[in-house]
């Protein structure tokens, strides 16, 4: 709690953020990012992890100081310059795909559920579903609803040309593949878009592929892929 709201008085960047444990002592804590953090275990002190990511800062507690690790932050500014952008679509769904997954489930939410866009968990192979799928998709993007694909992978990114017959049919049927973001990032991101910005086709594969709040890297950094708490750089 003191490191939370020494971060909140004194960090110079803005956005959201979780702040807890950089191990399981109390000396340290790191300061993760809201579009890049996950809980990693259910009971651990420091739990929290950044995905495709390192965290932005440490808290030394003892020193009450606070240890920048990236310098790629949006800064803070004036609440007089703030606009309130708050509006989602509740008609989006975030899926799991998995072995034999019925292609009825995908034509369910477009025919009864009347669902606006979908985010699809891929196969952790860089994202693909069963050839069974590529019908509803075709439907669903036709009909003006916009398919992003994921990974159920925790780390890497979705790479629809590596493996040719699945990833590439998907990228002709206009899917929209969500790079190294999280799934429920790419949820809340879709559905943010399609609540307040736009739901036009070419308008929403801009937004979703256009990094915004730190949820999204143009390219992926090998060194941030970690099994456990990472502790500042030396």
């Amino acid at each position: 709690m003191l490191a939370a709201v020494l971060v909140s008085a004194r960090a110079p960047f803005a956005g959201s953020y979780v702040v807890m444990h950089a191990s399981t002592n109390d000396g340290l804590i790191a300061v993760h990012r809201g579009t890049r953090v996950r809980k990693m275990h259910t009971s651990r002190r420091d739990t929290f992890i950044s995905i495709n990511d390192r965290p932005i800062a440490y808290v030394d507690i003892n020193k009450l100081e606070i240890i920048l690790n990236a310098n790629n932050y949006i800064s803070r500014s004036r609440v007089e310059d703030a606009v309130l952008m708050n509006r989602f679509d509740e008609k989006t769904a975030l899926i799991k795909f998995y072995p034999g997954m019925d292609p009825e489930i995908l034509h369910f939410l477009i025919d009864r559920g009347g669902y606006h866009g979908i985010v699809i968990e891929g196969t952790g192979g860089f994202g693909h579903v069963r050839e069974e799928l590529l019908d509803p998709i075709k439907r669903a993007i036709d009909g003006g609803i916009p398919v992003v694909i994921t990974s159920q992978t925790i780390f890497g990114r979705v790479n629809l040309n590596v493996y040719r017959r699945g990833g590439v049919e998907l990228l002709k049927l206009g899917v929209i593949p969500a790079e190294d973001m999280m799934p429920e990032v790419a949820f809340v991101k879709l559905s943010w878009v399609l609540g307040g910005q736009t739901r036009d086709m070419s308008e929403v594969r801009r937004l979703m592929l256009t990094p915004i709040a730190g949820e999204l890297n143009p390219r992926s950094d090998v060194g941030t892929y970690i099994l456990g708490p990472e502790l500042p750089r030396k």
